[in-house]
């Protein structure tokens, strides 16, 4: 009997929440930050298109004393693809069934779930925004880690709101 009242109620949230959930992003998802839970598509492509145009048109800084070096998300190849994006936010909770989709329902329900942006980077111009940088700080005294300055851009790109300037990972100082 307590079986069936525990399966029962199950049941009922399960209705519930594909009740309040339906034709929308689940509640509880976000996109780096950008609450779109309740929204449907049209509304979440708009919201993150607005939002992405903020990303990737403001200037990023990173630097150490007496060095730095800025660039554009866009001059990276980033740009926002809300549509894209949106789609990869409605999976949530719709993808893998069932046992998966449960488990982002409720992981949405309880911490929420962040997604990423879709879309990547030109890899050639990261590789010369990184030999920008490392010019500008060996030209101080300082040798940068690439592979975590690299990891630090692609994070600091979607990063909002942004501080005035990141550090750059420094290493330690270079020995010329």
């Amino acid at each position: 009997m307590a079986l069936g009242v525990v399966l029962a109620a199950a049941l009922y949230l399960v209705v519930v929440d594909l009740g309040i959930n339906a034709g929308r992003i689940h509640y509880g998802v976000s996109v780096a930050d950008v609450d779109v839970g309740g929204l449907s598509a049209p509304q979440a492509v708009e919201r993150l298109r607005q939002h992405g145009l903020r990303l990737k048109n403001t200037a990023i800084t990173f630097s150490a004393p007496g060095a730095d070096c800025s660039f554009l998300p866009a001059e990276l190849g980033w740009g926002p693809q809300p549509a894209d994006t949106t789609k990869i936010a409605l999976d949530v909770g719709r993808a893998d069934v069932p046992l998966g989709a449960i488990a982002d329902r409720v992981r949405a329900w309880l911490g929420g779930v962040e997604v990423g942006w879709a879309g990547s980077f030109d890899s050639a111009a990261v590789d010369d925004l990184l030999d920008e940088c490392e010019t500008s700080a060996s030209g101080q005294g300082f040798e940068i880690d690439r592979d975590r300055l690299r990891a630090m851009v692609q994070n600091a790109v979607v990063t909002w709101p942004r501080p005035v300037s990141f550090r750059f990972p420094l290493i330690r100082p270079s020995s010329s």
